[in-house]
């Protein structure tokens, strides 16, 4: 298990990672964000930010919109498996419960019994 994660960080994380940086150098114009297309250009409200910031920007947000989808959609299973689980808890009690009595039926039969000698 620890050379898999080691070979996930060092083999797909430091790609990644100088991928990033490689775009983060390259791109470090100053872009204008509108925030309204429909209003003349010398009128428009906007931000002045570096390119990179649209692009780490849009990788957060995908990342945490692909992060709730899969959430909501592996929501059926979770169900699944908390029901799955309560029937395991309940019938582990009945199990307990049987073999509670089993033990007290075998210390009741135990005890010798007075039977009448004739």
């Amino acid at each position: 298990m620890r050379l898999l994660r080691k070979f996930f960080w060092i083999g797909i994380m430091a790609p990644v990672g100088v991928i990033l940086v490689t775009l983060m150098v390259i791109n470090r114009h100053m872009v204008g964000f509108v925030y309204n297309p429909f209003v003349a250009r010398e009128f428009a409200q906007k931000i002045e930010l570096p390119f990179f910031f649209y692009l780490l920007g849009a990788l957060i947000v995908g990342t945490i919109i692909g992060g709730m989808a899969t959430w909501f959609a592996q929501g059926r299973w979770r169900k699944v498996a908390r029901k799955r689980s309560r029937e395991a808890r309940e019938m582990r009690k009945k199990a307990d419960d049987l073999m509670q009595q089993v033990e007290m039926s075998k210390q009741v039969n135990t005890v010798p019994q007075l039977t009448s000698g004739r």
